[in-house]
């Protein structure tokens, strides 16, 4: 997966980015002004296997629902002695 990047004007830079100057569309120079900040992608999508965030969290509603459903099955049987 590839990050966004996201185009700011030199003083509005934040220190300790990463920066590149933008490709001007044209004449494949560098535009006045214009820095592309590169950013990691969210923290679920880093490691070995990322997974977007929706995904992680259907994963865990899944994990959630049978916890739940399991526990009122045990309590039924609880019930019926």
């Amino acid at each position: 997966m590839y990050a966004k990047s996201q185009s700011e004007p030199a003083a509005e830079a934040k220190p300790g980015a990463a920066k590149a100057p933008a490709e001007a569309a044209s004449h494949g120079q560098a535009s006045h002004g214009q820095w592309v900040e590169e950013r990691p992608a969210p923290g679920l999508a880093r490691g070995k296997y990322p997974w977007p965030a929706w995904g992680v969290a259907t994963l865990g509603g899944v994990i959630v629902a049978l916890g739940l459903l399991y526990l009122a099955i045990q309590l039924r049987r609880l019930l019926r002695r």
